[in-house]
């Protein structure tokens, strides 16, 4: 049941993703390819965690999680990336770099669809984790 719950999760995540980067692409500027690193590996994630749905195999269910982590990784990189192109380049310091941008989001100042997206793939991670844990 955590399994279904977390592959929901990761979809509605993933639809917001998409969204995202589908506005992202019809403005004036032009996604970065990380953005397009984020999403390839989210969705890779993605289509192992529905085979583990389907199979029930822990392997998969342990890849999958191993690959959304990167996916979370990537996103956060993309997200500090755009922090800094709106700070003019931000700070000396990577890691007040990241926190500035994490806060960004956790008061709201994104866009909804950001916002939602971003929260929702650490929800997905410790719901991927918890039912890894439990395969």
């Amino acid at each position: 049941m955590l399994a279904l719950a977390a592959l929901a999760l990761w979809l509605v995540t993933a639809v917001l993703g998409a969204a995202e980067l589908l506005a992202w692409r019809s403005s004036s500027s032009r996604p970065p390819p990380l953005a397009y690193r984020h999403a390839t590996t989210a969705l890779t994630g993605l289509a192992l965690w529905t085979g583990f749905v389907v199979t029930d195999r822990a392997l998969l269910a342990w890849v999958a999680l191993a690959v959304l982590a990167l996916a979370n990784g990537l996103g956060d990189l993309l997200t500090t990336a755009g922090w800094r192109a709106r700070n003019s380049g931000g700070t000396a310091s990577r890691t007040r770099d990241t926190r500035s941008a994490v806060g960004e989001v956790l008061r709201f100042r994104r866009s909804l669809r950001v916002t939602a997206h971003a929260l929702l793939a650490g929800v997905t991670f410790f719901s991927v984790l918890a039912a890894a844990i439990m395969a």
